[in-house]
């Protein structure tokens, strides 16, 4: 190993707090781009920015589930899929899960946010198959 190697081991071992700095780093990392992705998803919905194809598509889906007892039923696309329903066209197991954080406030704030948290997360992984690998 060469000086620059060795200086970059020691720095990515360093211990904070009985943990490595890289994961305080993750973390860290993480909590920003929750708050300024989920600002600005937000904000741009506020500016009707936002669309309905998908948005709207998810949105009206999970109203109808829980407010009209409909399964999964959205009018987008009915020249398509006559039946309405999203399972027709997409098998979306994972909108089970988020039916009951839905309910909770039925808005498309909520999905924005589930969509922002969903994508955040995904840098745990990847700093672990980093670690992993190199």
């Amino acid at each position: 190993m060469n000086i620059i190697e060795e200086k970059i081991e020691k720095v990515l071992n360093y211990k904070l707090l009985g943990k490595e700095l890289a994961i305080f780093v993750v973390y860290l990392l993480v909590y920003v781009y929750f708050i300024v992705f989920l600002e600005y998803t937000i904000l741009k919905h506020d500016a009707f920015r936002s669309y309905a194809w998908d948005l709207g598509i998810f949105n009206q889906s999970l109203w109808t589930t829980l407010k009209e007892g409909r399964f999964f039923y959205h009018t987008l696309e009915l020249f398509l899929n006559q039946s309405g329903s999203f399972f027709a066209v997409h098998f979306s197991p994972v909108l089970f899960l988020m039916l009951p954080i839905y309910a909770l406030y039925p808005k498309p704030e909520t999905l924005l946010t589930l969509q922002t948290i969903i994508l955040a997360l995904g840098a745990f992984p990847l700093y672990l198959l980093a670690k992993e690998k190199f």
